[in-house]
C-alpha cells in the first residue's frame, strides 16, 4: 500500500499541471508525463503478488521489495509461496554480481547466488531486473516506438 501511495504522491504534480493547463492531453502527452514522472522516482518500496503458471500449476507468492535506482539495489522480503522466509539483496557491482540469499534454514548465513542463474530462477518466469517501474517504462517505450504516432 505504502509503494501504491509514494507511485501516486510522485505522478500527482504531473497530473495537477495537466489539469491546470485548461485542456485535457492527448493519450501520447499523458503516457509521455507519466514515463517522465517515473523516470524520476530514484527509490520505491512495494509489495509484490504474483501469480505464474509453472508446470502447469498456478504458485502463488508475496514479497516485500525495496529498490533504489542509482546504483542499481534490489531487496526482497518473500513473505508468502514457495520461497517464504527468504531474503536476498542485490547492489549492482557488488559481490561479483551475484545475490545475497538468506535462507530460513541458515539465518546467520548470507549464500552468494547468481540471480540470473538456474537456481535462484528455479520455478519462476522473471529475473528481478524486470521488478519495478522501470521494466513497464522499457515496455511502454518500447510499444511507442514500434507504433509511432499510430
Amino acid at each position: 500500500m505504502a509503494g501504491r501511495i509514494g507511485f501516486f504522491l510522485q505522478v500527482l504534480p504531473v497530473f495537477a499541471a495537466l489539469t491546470t493547463a485548461g485542456q485535457a492531453p492527448s493519450p501520447r502527452e499523458l503516457t509521455e508525463n507519466m514515463m517522465a514522472a517515473v523516470r524520476q522516482i530514484k527509490t520505491a518500496s512495494f509489495t509484490v503478488k504474483k501469480w505464474e503458471r509453472i508446470n502447469g500449476i498456478i504458485k502463488y507468492s508475496s514479497s516485500d521489495a525495496v529498490m533504489s535506482k542509482n546504483p542499481l539495489q534490489i531487496y526482497m522480503n518473500i513473505k508468502a509461496g514457495h520461497r517464504k522466509g527468504y531474503r536476498f539483496l542485490w547492489i549492482e557491482g557488488d559481490h561479483g554480481g551475484d545475490a545475497l540469499v538468506k535462507y530460513p534454514d541458515f539465518p546467520a548465513v548470507n549464500i552468494p547466488v547468481n540471480p540470473r542463474g538456474s537456481l535462484f530462477r528455479y520455478n519462476e518466469h522473471h529475473t528481478i531486473f524486470e521488478l519495478g517501474f522501470d521494466y513497464f517504462l522499457k515496455i511502454t517505450e518500447g510499444s511507442i516506438h514500434t507504433t509511432g504516432d499510430a
